[in-house]
């Protein structure tokens, strides 16, 4: 098996979706090295985590110091968190109650985070994107965003209620499912967005500041308000404020294609 196949092979043992490929680019290149929490530099880890914890990354972490794991709740360990990072750049600060964690940020990505896991969250971010300061709130769910994104600051992803939603008529708890929220690549969310349980932001979107996103935005639509509403279509965005580069044009070849 090719290392690529190796590390799939891996990332897929200990429970990361199978089309995990899709965030990264780079999971052929060498394989991943398993660190255990417990061997990581003194600060990064507080609270009981038990010995099943483990970050997976190429070689050693150089920005290992900006991320700190917490236990948030009872004193009793958390267990079987699986952290994936291909990325040494930004910060993070993820507080776990219990355990059943899975990170995976992808290759030259940079993010300044604030996560809260819960019940068996999942968070995946790929390849390349910036996130300036968002909390990620993954409350049995999965919060899937995808490669060369951009997010602003100030920005919430609420993947769940966090509390239970009663019907008064049947007595029946309203959310009890699991919940998804997915973000396309090549996304740019605005300042003090919030993206809300269950919605998927279609790739080359963008969300305007301050939108409240309820509801699936399109393919290169634009979504603002609150509640977001569609007010723009077949529109994307660039990081520079004058030109494509060329990642870019290569995204929107394979995405927008030129109706003839």
């Amino acid at each position: 098996m090719d290392i690529l196949g190796q590390n799939l092979a891996l990332l897929a043992e200990i429970g990361f979706p199978g089309g995990l490929k899709g965030y990264s680019d780079v999971l052929g290149n060498e394989p991943l090295e398993r660190i255990p929490f417990a061997d990581l530099p003194d600060g990064c880890v507080t609270g009981s985590f038990d010995d099943s914890n483990f970050v997976y990354t190429f070689g050693s972490l150089k920005n290992q110091q900006k991320f700190k794991i917490g236990r948030h709740g009872p004193a009793s360990p958390a267990v079987n968190c699986h952290l994936v990072l291909l990325s040494d750049a930004g910060s993070m600060k993820m507080l776990v109650a219990g355990g059943h964690a899975r990170l995976f940020i992808g290759a030259r990505t940079k993010a300044s985070l604030d996560l809260r896991m819960w019940r068996y969250p999942t968070v995946v971010i790929g390849d390349d994107t910036t996130i300036n300061a968002a909390r990620i709130v993954a409350d049995k769910s999965a919060v899937l965003i995808g490669k060369d994104c951009l997010f602003s600051d100030s920005i919430l992803i609420q993947s769940n209620d966090q509390h239970g939603i009663i019907d008064m008529k049947t007595g029946e708890l309203r959310n009890k499912h699991r919940r998804r929220t997915v973000i396309g690549d090549h996304v740019w969310v605005g300042r003090r967005s919030i993206v809300m349980p269950d919605v998927t932001i279609g790739h080359g979107a963008i969300v305007a500041t301050a939108a409240v996103v309820t509801a699936d935005v399109p393919p290169f639509g634009v979504a603002g308000g609150v509640p977001a509403r569609l007010i723009g279509e077949d529109t994307s965005w660039t990081r520079e404020p004058s030109r494509r580069n060329d990642r870019e044009q290569a995204f929107f070849n394979a995405h927008y294609p030129t109706k003839e």
